[in-house]
């Protein structure tokens, strides 16, 4: 049985919070294509990328709002809130009632979305998955140590249906998990956490050094490579976008990478995101070089 709490509220918050991002940066791109290579397009830029990632954040928390649901089958009680699922066996299930919304969320926390955690008036810590909160709106489910709060439209059948599947549950289930995409595990890592910036820095440092010189430089220039050796090629001065274009790709395919995999491959992820940031500084060096 599918259980979906009121996200009517939730979702017209996020498209209202998604939608001025993405017009402000569509805007700002569109402004900038169409001008001179200067420095000036350059912030119009990185200003319109910022806003369009801003905005790409908060369209997925409207998808995850939309798509929330409680799933009640025979064994467990399924959380789905995007790509994220929490599953709860209901053998394991102490305690299904209904109680006042949780005080004081910390986390994802607009008008008709709440994701997070809240202490509780007895100091319990429970785990938020709920949308529109009203008087004694909320359900509370403690499995053990794990206390979640929801809130499900019809909080009276969704309360039956789990007490009646609860007494004919299996008496042997896996314990409570949340193993679902879980992209939030790589901003608990320090090392992430300080590779991630500096590799995006480097990247923004290759792109304005090269649109701040841009118009200094000829239309054709003169390169020797390898570095001494007597070997001239000619280059047009657009070709120079290849230096911090290649660091962008590797930045960016790292970090898609590093978001995936980090929570089962911790070192691995740090190794490949501190080698990201090693090789855009490197490229940041060149794009220097090469217009100076």
């Amino acid at each position: 049985m599918i259980f979906r709490p009121d996200r009517g509220h939730g979702v017209t918050v996020g498209i209202i919070a998604a939608g001025w991002p993405l017009a402000l940066g569509i805007g700002m791109l569109a402004r900038a294509a169409g001008g001179d290579v200067t420095f000036g397009a350059f912030l119009l830029y990185t200003i319109g990328f910022m806003l369009l990632f801003l905005g790409f954040v908060f369209g997925y928390w409207t998808y995850a709002c939309a798509s929330m649901a409680y799933i009640v089958d025979e064994a467990t009680l399924r959380i789905r809130w995007g790509l994220h699922e929490t599953v709860l066996p209901l053998a394991r299930m102490d305690v299904v009632t209904q109680g006042p919304p949780p005080p004081h969320i910390r986390g994802l926390n607009w008008p008709g979305q709440h994701i997070g955690r809240s202490v509780l008036q007895d100091t319990a810590e429970a785990t938020v998955f709920a949308t529109e909160f009203r008087e004694e709106s909320a359900v509370y489910l403690r499995s053990g140590e794990a206390i979640l709060a929801i809130t499900p439209a019809d909080a009276p059948g969704f309360i039956a249906a789990v007490e009646a599947r609860r007494r004919r549950a299996p008496a042997f289930t896996a314990p409570p998990r949340s193993d679902a995409f879980e992209p939030r595990s790589f901003l608990r890592d320090r090392a992430v956490r300080t590779s991630m910036p500096l590799a995006a820095l480097a990247v923004l440092i290759s792109f304005g050094v090269l649109f701040a010189r841009y118009q200094d430089l000829a239309d054709t220039l003169r390169v020797n490579f390898p570095s001494g050796s007597d070997v001239t090629h000619v280059i047009e001065r657009g070709d120079l976008f290849a230096i911090p274009l290649t660091a962008l790709v590797i930045v960016a395919v790292d970090v898609a990478l590093v978001v995936t995999m980090h929570r089962h491959q911790r070192a691995l992820a740090q190794t490949m995101m501190g080698g990201a940031a090693f090789i855009a500084m490197m490229l940041a060096v060149a794009t220097a070089l090469a217009v100076a």
